[in-house]
């Protein structure tokens, strides 16, 4: 059975920044591309849903074990890699009540489904990728039972 991720948080609002680094460019799903939006600041009123958000208009289609791969970009206009090397990547899903094509997520329940810190090395931290232009990559899990589903990335900068 399908899982249909929203695309409002999916690629337009995941990012829960520190401070205008940069935000999500682009998600692809199984090898499907979509279109990130520019959201900066932790304190940004629109972190929730995106700037002037409205209710999304198109979904992702995954189901348990689709690859997402999650870039993150730099500057306010996306001009460059991602501008950090240090600390982890965290990636949260929550199920929709009903469509989440309509639903408020502003009380959703999430749940971690990955967590990116070190590489095999014990030394270099997975957000050195980013740097590169390389983008996160995340596992659905196989044991996701089915339903509508939000995702939201997350990058932790050490202070």
């Amino acid at each position: 059975m399908f899982r249909r991720l929203a695309q409002f948080l999916l690629a337009l609002a995941i990012p829960t920044l520190v401070s205008a680094h940069g935000f999500v460019q682009q998600v692809t799903i199984d090898g499907t591309v979509y279109m990130g939006n520019k959201l900066n600041g932790a304190n940004n009123p629109f972190l929730n849903c995106g700037q002037d958000a409205q209710f999304a208009s198109l979904v992702g289609n995954a189901n348990p074990g689709s690859q997402l791969e999650i870039l993150w970009v730099g500057e306010i206009d996306g001009s460059c890699n991602w501008p950090h090397d240090t600390g982890p990547i965290m990636h949260y899903m929550a199920e929709c009540d009903g469509f989440c094509l309509t639903y408020d997520s502003t009380n959703a329940e999430w749940f971690k489904i990955s967590e990116l810190g070190f590489e095999a090395d014990g030394s270099t931290w997975y957000q050195a990728n980013l740097m590169s232009g390389v983008p996160a990559n995340v596992t659905i899990p196989n044991t996701l039972a089915p339903g509508n589903y939000l995702l939201r990335s997350e990058i932790h900068l050490p202070s």
